[in-house]
């Protein structure tokens, strides 16, 4: 059995025969905010890897760089290594039910008990990234957001928060884990629906059909 190298509640990366690729393999998992597996959706991994490899080729296309290589299956792609950063990235769009003036972006580092935010300055202080280079994952993070936002709001959806993994590929600042359903909250223009962690988690008979509805709407 192949070693893994990270495992998430929507997917587990895992080494490959050859140096340059590693294997991402999307769950089915349901998995509660307090991390408790509350049973599985069929249709979550299939749809969770066609989002993530339509939004790889469209931030590309606004040359974002990113780790995927290729899709494999309907349920894997095969990626470049990367060695990650510490911290992730969360913008916020809506807060309260109510849009905010600007984007709100936040570093948050990733602890087995807790998730801290933390700011530029811990950042640099840590030396995880230099100042050029925090800037650029910055201005990328919100590019990304920008074209996102667009590309929901154009299926009558706004994108609330957006969750975004960086790390260097080959030495550069890239995107380094897929963006699915669980690492975007959405909800309908409308106000009638809200497509959040939550919602999309539950173990209900309404999760698959909600997985179903986004995959015909969004991702044509």
């Amino acid at each position: 059995m192949k070693e893994k190298i990270f495992d998430s509640n929507e997917f587990e990366g895992i080494l490959t025969d050859k140096d340059d690729q590693v294997l991402i393999l999307f769950k089915n998992d349901l998995v509660s905010l307090k991390g408790e597996k509350k049973g599985t959706a069929k249709h979550k991994a299939r749809i969770n890897c066609k989002l993530a490899v339509y939004l790889y080729r469209l931030i590309s296309s606004y040359l974002v760089l990113t780790h995927f290589d290729k899709q494999k299956s309907e349920k894997e792609i095969l990626v470049k290594p990367v060695e990650e950063l510490p911290f992730h990235v969360k913008i916020t769009n809506w807060q309260d039910k109510q849009k905010l003036s600007g984007p709100k972006i936040e570093y948050i580092r990733d602890d087995e008990d807790d998730e801290q935010v933390i700011d530029s300055d811990a950042i640099l202080s840590e030396e995880w990234m230099g100042r050029q280079s925090l800037t650029e994952l910055r201005r990328n993070s919100l590019k990304i957001n920008v074209v996102l936002t667009d590309f929901f709001k154009r299926r009558g959806l706004d994108l609330t928060t957006l969750q975004l993994r960086f790390g260097k590929i080959d030495e550069n600042l890239g995107v380094c884990r897929p963006i699915t359903f669980d690492r975007c909250e959405l909800k309908e223009i409308d106000g009638s629906q809200q497509y959040d962690y939550a919602a999309l988690n539950r173990n209900s008979d309404k999760t698959d059909g909600l997985y179903q509805t986004l995959d015909e709407r969004i991702i044509f």
